[in-house]
């Protein structure tokens, strides 16, 4: 008996995917502008040495991020237009698909592809709303909640 009442409850589907979500995510997001690197400096013996230096110059502004992930787990992601980059494929009337998703009772991982080398990875914490986004020189921390859907009343 407990054998069926474990099959049964690996087998059921995840009440996480129960229904889907539709989240509207506000926070800050960082884009690197610039980055340098110097580095060789002369040691006491006259000898170059191996230290180096980096600094970086980011840029903070307030952004809003959209999330669409289907019951099947399929979705689509609306990043900020400033993220979006010159050198993309994919997206069609600003939405990109998300490349993986997995929505959990707790957390939901997803990945979307602007292009080849920018890939970004995306962790909502569902307890909280915590979102964290990291791509190619940039990342978003803010919190979610759920979009307002289409049959609510207008604000004005």
């Amino acid at each position: 008996m407990r054998v069926i009442l474990a099959a049964t409850v690996l087998l059921a589907p995840s009440t996480a995917l129960a229904a889907p979500l539709n989240l509207i995510c506000r926070g800050e997001a960082r884009y690197v502008l610039e980055e340098t690197t110097t580095g060789q400096t002369t040691g006491a013996d006259g000898y170059p040495s191996a230290t180096s230096f980096n600094s970086e110059r980011a840029m903070r502004t307030s952004e809003t991020f959209r999330f669409e992930i289907g019951e099947d787990g399929t979705g689509r992601v609306k990043p900020p237009r400033v993220q979006i980059p010159l050198l993309r494929s994919g997206g069609k009337d600003g939405w990109w698909p998300l490349a993986s998703a997995a929505v959990g009772e707790n957390d939901i991982h997803a990945q979307f592809s602007f292009n080849f080398l920018n890939k970004p990875r995306v962790q909502i914490d569902r307890r909280t709303g915590d979102i964290e986004v990291a791509g190619y020189q940039f990342s978003f921390n803010g919190a979610c909640e759920p979009a307002p859907d289409d049959t609510a009343p207008r604000k004005f």
